[in-house]
């Protein structure tokens, strides 16, 4: 199953209102620092159009990142290739698995959906017996998610 996750649209529409408000206080000034500020905001504004792809099958994980759904970076992850997996909460309500890679960076998963990667992955992790660890505020987010799907079936 492939699994998605956005840009944070609303900080990164925050931070782009803030940034033409600096540009627009320092727009009688043309300067290096407006250059920058320019450059800087056209990134920003980009950053809304980035997205992220994983899928998860029986033999590999592949993660991908996708701007205007293109494919801009991929990465095909065996598991002999993944150290360990930490599942963390960031935020009160949002789960983050890190996939840490023998070589190369972690890949962090953060706010995907549907919410059923992160139990995909731990059984990814089970099946090929690779390290994970979860947090107790992790451990607490489950148990109030398996509460509320308990009493949602009632």
């Amino acid at each position: 199953m492939k699994y998605y996750a956005v840009s944070q649209s609303k900080i990164i529409i925050s931070i782009l209102i803030l940034q033409m408000v600096t540009i627009s206080i320092s727009l009688s000034q043309v300067d290096l620092l407006l250059a920058f500020q320019l450059i800087t905001l056209t990134f920003t504004f980009l950053c809304l159009f980035i997205s992220f792809q994983v899928q998860i099958t029986d033999h590999y994980i592949n993660y991908q990142i996708l701007f205007l759904k293109r494919r801009i970076y991929g990465k095909e992850i065996k598991p002999d290739q993944i150290q360990s997996i930490q599942f963390v909460r960031v935020g009160w309500t949002t789960k983050n698995a890190s996939i840490k890679r023998r070589k190369g960076l972690p890949i962090r998963l953060i706010a995907f959906k549907p919410h059923r990667l992160y139990q995909e992955l731990e059984q990814f992790a089970i099946a090929h017996q690779i390290p994970f660890t979860k947090s107790k505020d992790y451990q607490t987010l489950e148990r109030k998610n398996l509460r509320e799907h308990h009493s949602g079936l009632n």
